[in-house]
């Protein structure tokens, strides 16, 4: 999931990804747009039932932060008014399956 400058997730936002391992186990990390390398991340988080992971951004920037407080991340620059919120998956075809719930979903 992340927040980009343009509706494409090659453009220069902030990726935030939820790695692979037991389903209430994880690690969150940070990652490069373009080279998908881990810039920054959590430590394996016990989140139980889900993860928190909201999103702040300026005209000129976004930052992350992993709930409650776990982990913030450094802003990132996008200098444009207008941002777009991606919220996808990326697996191996014919490898995962996902399920998932958006609660308290909020937009402002």
């Amino acid at each position: 999931m992340g927040i980009f400058p343009e509706p494409d997730v090659a453009s220069q936002g902030l990726l935030m990804t939820i790695l692979n391992g037991n389903v209430n186990r994880r690690s969150i990390v940070q990652k490069d747009p373009f080279t998908y390398e881990t810039i920054q991340g959590t430590v394996v988080l016990d989140q139980g039932n889900g993860f928190s992971i909201s999103f702040t951004f300026t005209t000129l920037s976004a930052r992350s932060r992993v709930n409650p407080s776990v982990f913030i991340t450094n802003q990132v620059s996008i200098p444009s008014a207008q941002k777009w919120l991606f919220l996808g998956y990326k697996g191996l075809r014919g490898s995962y399956r996902i399920e998932g719930t958006f609660l308290n979903f909020e937009l402002k």
